[in-house]
């Protein structure tokens, strides 16, 4: 079915059983409580989660390592100052303010960052509307400047991380699970990456297609990327500000994205004597890692080899596939998983651009490569 957005809304407790989840949640205009009926909780409720807390998960991490900021949003029309540049960060460091502009829309709505030092006896409570209002205008550079401030928050660069992300029918996701700090801007992808391998093995799961032991494999396969992730944020930072020296200045910024090897019972290994590096961005179709990307055409149409991952298990074959359609079609079948098999090769449906997918996913015309509906790849085999 549809979901559902409710706005002023928050969860206040919940219990959960051996079959599902029951909610309350209020109305924070009204005042109205209303009991929720689930099978599963998500929680997606940032950094200061409730639901964190309810379920009693601990953190581990090195807590506060970036000193303390504010976060000041406005109104003002910047666009006479920027034309014709677009960005979505910039520092601004002069005498008198030094601080990072954010862009909401590019246009009249921003976020600046500025930090403060309570070992200096700062504090919050000293950003008043007015002071922001001159931070700002020193940061621009202007004193002429119509400036609505909308709210002014104070907030810290933090690691930290659960040290579960399931607590049987709950799951923790995005800030309620890992913070880290802003360097090298890992915080949204990494909270993206937490719920797209979730969201498929709850449909799974919920459409009787999985057990739901599958469930247990989100843990098994994000905490790992998490902490390494949090982790080299944090030494980013460190490195930044030389707080610390960073361990991990040879890795790079991509392969800590994209780059992490998942290890669960949701992948099928290969038995191999090569770790899986990190240092550098490695994918050929090693089970546990993303699917490469390769250019292929399909249907008179230039696309993607990720364009289509999706909604279903992909099974990428070689060009004399009709052996692996009929196994494909008979595990779906007595499973009830969906399977969409692709041929590439210069006859297949799928018809290779520029490389060979044989040398993109490291097998033979006859191997064969089972991709997860999160793009991960689950198994391959070389030959038949």
């Amino acid at each position: 079915g549809k979901g559902h957005i409710r706005y002023n809304t928050e969860l206040i407790e919940y219990q959960q059983d051996d079959l599902g989840v029951t909610a309350t949640i209020i109305n924070r205009e009204t005042g109205t409580k209303e009991k929720i009926r689930s099978n599963y909780l998500v929680a997606a409720d940032g950094a200061k989660s409730t639901i964190r807390q309810y379920t009693k998960i601990p953190t581990t991490g090195r807590g506060v390592v970036g000193g303390h900021y504010i976060n000041i949003y406005f109104q003002a029309d910047l666009s006479r100052f920027l034309k014709p540049s677009q960005f979505g960060w910039i520092q601004i460091l002069n005498p008198e303010v030094f601080g990072a502009l954010i862009t909401v829309n590019n246009r009249d709505e921003w976020i600046y960052h500025v930090a403060y030092n309570p070992s200096n006896g700062e504090s919050p409570e000293d950003f008043s509307e007015e002071r922001c209002c001159e931070i700002i205008k020193k940061a621009i550079g202007v004193s002429n400047l119509d400036i609505v401030i909308f709210s002014i928050l104070p907030w810290e660069a933090a690691e930290q991380t659960a040290t579960r992300f399931q607590d049987n029918r709950v799951f923790l996701i995005g800030d309620a699970a890992h913070l880290m700090p802003p360097t090298g801007g890992f915080g949204s992808n990494t909270g993206i990456q937490d719920a797209h391998n979730l969201a498929w093995k709850l449909a799974a799961v919920i459409h009787k297609q999985a057990h739901p032991r599958l469930l247990q494999t989100y843990h098994d396969e994000r905490h790992y990327a998490v902490e390494l992730t949090t982790k080299y944020a944090s030494d980013l930072l460190f490195s930044v500000i030389k707080k610390g020296v960073s361990t991990l200045n040879s890795m790079d910024h991509t392969a800590v994205t994209v780059g992490y090897k998942y290890n669960s019972t949701a992948i099928i290994e290969e038995n191999s004597d090569t770790p899986h590096r990190m240092d550098q961005l490695e994918l050929n179709g090693r089970p546990g890692t993303r699917a490469p990307h390769m250019w292929l055409k399909y249907q008179g149409k230039c696309i993607s080899t990720l364009d289509l991952i999706g909604e279903n298990f992909i099974l990428f074959t070689g060009k004399d596939n009709s052996l692996w359609r009929t196994a494909a079609r008979n595990v779906s079948s007595h499973l009830g998983v969906p399977i969409n098999v692709y041929s590439i090769s210069l006859q297949g449906d799928c018809v290779e651009c520029e490389n060979s997918w044989e040398a993109v996913y490291d097998v033979t015309s006859q191997g064969a490569v089972l991709i997860r509906p999160d793009g991960f790849v689950a198994w391959r085999t070389k030959e038949e």
